[in-house]
């Protein structure tokens, strides 16, 4: 089982700040966020026995095209993008220029946008194949094992909603995560820290760690 985590491309001038940013938005600067959560979820499901790989088109500068080579070259069983409100269009765009180059490839949404709007997204976007509702990073992890066995056992999968045929499926929601000391350390050997800087930081390289969840 190959999957592929990733902050899409923003196309358009300037930088889109998307991943761990509470208001994602467009700059003309490039300090970009650690994507820290994208990286808990590489680490899960790493700990789980995954091939995982990473992309951020973002932090580096590719296209909507030069992603989805990138992507065609690793062959993932399953791609989990992460969606924001303003750049959804975008988004979307993406999904389905990968869905084209990459047909039998599992595509999942995530993030508040997808949640909200997960039924809306599904039905109009027949190359969205589920939505990762809530807290993504478990969910991703039982996703990528339901798809592994045979049987893909999707309505065992707590937080997707997910088109079967011409239905979509909305299953319970996922738990929320109450032992953050039982997940891995994020994966900086996979989301490395080269390409985010921190304005804080006077534009120094940084990373972050979360010690708690909510606002």
């Amino acid at each position: 089982m190959r999957v592929l985590v990733t902050n899409p491309p923003w196309p358009g001038p300037g930088y889109g700040a998307r991943s761990d940013v509470r208001w994602p938005h467009r700059r003309s600067d490039k300090y970009l966020e650690y994507p820290i959560y994208l990286a808990y979820v590489v680490a899960i499901l790493e700990k789980a026995g995954i091939d995982v790989h990473f992309i951020d088109g973002v932090a580096n500068d590719l296209s909507v095209q030069a992603f989805a080579e990138k992507a065609k070259k690793i062959r993932p069983d399953l791609i989990a993008m992460e969606c924001s409100t303003p750049s959804i269009t975008k988004d979307l765009y993406t999904a389905k220029k990968l869905k084209e180059e990459l047909e039998d490839t599992f595509i999942v949404l995530m993030g508040s946008h997808p949640t909200y709007f997960h039924k809306e997204i599904l039905s109009e976007n027949k190359f969205v194949d589920a939505i990762a509702r809530g807290e993504f990073d478990l969910t991703i992890r039982d996703l990528s094992l339901a798809l592994k066995n045979e049987k893909r056992q999707l309505a065992d999968v707590k937080g997707i909603s997910y088109r079967d045929g011409d239905t979509i499926r909305v299953n319970e929601d996922m738990p929320l995560i109450q032992d953050l000391d039982g997940l891995p350390f994020p994966a900086r050997h996979i989301v490395k820290s080269d390409s985010y800087r921190e304005a804080v930081f006077t534009g120094k390289r940084c990373t972050t760690i979360v010690s708690s969840r909510g606002c």
